[in-house]
């Protein structure tokens, strides 16, 4: 299914000895980007690999020619796996299933990717079936009823020509329910889908960068085995008592492992960011209840938290710390001083770009595309006012006595 070939060995004089990574993954779980060399073969089980160091990468000899992986001398961009259900996934195609296929797999190993298998298919079932659940018995319920309030607003406060009639709203018997409705208040709802769309736009970011770093894997080489897509490598510690950690470096993809990883990781990642994304919109704007919205908002980020909740829960902390220790190695060109301040200045101009991205995608859903009122005509802020400064009016003030009184006041009753 994945190809065979043979595996890559390098080789070089001992007096070439260079430190080695530290991982260095405590400070940030998502991301680890270094320069690194390939150099010094170790032994990891019967085969030979290269040592990574942290250096700036130096010229000379490269092995081989058209092997379609890393060489000597190389320099790489390290991107850690995602520390969650996905991350687990793309280890499974690189690593697991090609140890399978050519039979060089041991039975923890395989049983390790059935058992990963399982658990990463039930995440993405599990999440789209709690985005289903929630949009059918929390949002359409909660939409239906404002819709209904709104409908009797409309029937009760005003006329035939859409004028304002003071004294059936001074009445209203669902004016409570109505001024409770969070798209009433459209400045506090478009701030909380502002922040909505900062937060889901962190996961496209990384799923952006996740897939910018396996295309620029090179091709695996045609005289080459499905398994050395990833190589192998003793990372040493100097510190006494340290142990040595065997690092996984994903340096090439053929192209089953590459279709597998779109398709398998990249795109389903990519659907269920965009449906929860305009899901959280209709969630928060569906709102009833200001004190709700908070409520809400958290149990969005619970939705979005739902593959690293699975990640932390159900394997163990000897499986999580290999992939810790797997990274992305993909090539990058050297670039000058200057060259770098150009690509920062790009970064920046495409993160304010991002930023006027999300608050056009707010503005746009409140005022053109929202469903939660379809043709909603903005007039229930001003006839409101007056209820929300009432209702924050406080019987008692700061430092103030005597506001609660024992006993009832003869003077009321008289």
């Amino acid at each position: 299914m994945f190809g065979t070939g043979s595996r890559e060995s390098t080789s070089q004089s001992p007096q070439q000895r260079q430190p080695s990574v530290d991982d260095g993954r405590q400070g940030s779980p998502r991301e680890l980007r270094h320069d690194v060399n390939l150099a010094d073969d170790v032994m990891v089980g019967n085969h030979q690999q290269p040592h990574l160091e942290r250096h700036t990468p130096r010229t000379g000899s490269k092995t081989g020619s058209n092997t379609g992986s890393l060489n000597i001398g190389d320099p790489i961009s390290c991107l850690a796996l995602p520390h969650d259900m996905w991350g687990v996934s793309l280890l499974l195609i690189v690593k697991d299933l090609p140890d399978i296929c050519e039979g060089c797999s041991t039975a923890l190993q395989k049983f390790r990717f059935f058992y990963s298998a399982v658990t990463c298919t039930f995440n993405i079932v599990i999440q789209i079936a709690i985005l289903f659940w929630v949009r059918l018995y929390v949002v359409l319920p909660a939409i239906v009823g404002i819709q209904e309030e709104y409908l009797n607003f409309h029937k009760v406060v005003f006329d035939t020509s859409g004028a304002v009639m003071q004294d059936a709203w001074a009445v209203f018997e669902g004016k409570d329910r109505l001024c409770e409705a969070v798209i009433g208040n459209q400045h506090f709802l478009c701030v909380l889908l502002f922040f909505w769309s900062a937060r889901m736009l962190v996961e496209f970011k990384e799923v952006t960068q996740l897939m910018r770093d396996l295309n620029g894997l090179p091709p695996l080489g045609k005289d080459k085995k499905v398994s050395d897509m990833v190589r192998e490598t003793v990372s040493d510690n100097e510190e006494i008592g340290a142990e040595r950690r065997q690092m996984n470096h994903i340096v090439a993809l053929n192209g089953p492992a590459r279709f597998a990883c779109f398709f398998g990781v990249i795109l389903p990642r990519i659907c269920i960011a965009l449906f929860l994304w305009y899901m959280g919109y209709q969630w928060l704007a569906a709102t009833t209840h200001f004190k709700d919205l908070v409520l809400n908002a958290l149990a969005l980020e619970f939705v979005v938290k739902i593959d690293e909740i699975f990640y932390e829960a159900f394997f163990p902390k000897k499986f999580r710390s290999i992939i810790d220790n797997t990274t992305v190695d993909s090539t990058k060109s050297e670039k000058t001083h200057e060259l770098e301040e150009r690509q920062m200045l790009k970064e920046f101009g495409v993160n304010m770009c991002l930023f006027l991205f999300c608050v056009a995608a707010v503005q746009l859903y409140y005022f053109c595309i929202q469903t939660v009122l379809p043709g909603y005509k903005f007039d229930i802020h001003d006839l409101c006012q007056h209820y929300w400064k009432k209702s924050g009016v406080l019987r008692c003030r700061a430092f103030e006595s005597g506001c609660f009184p024992f006993g009832e006041d003869p003077d009321q009753n008289g």
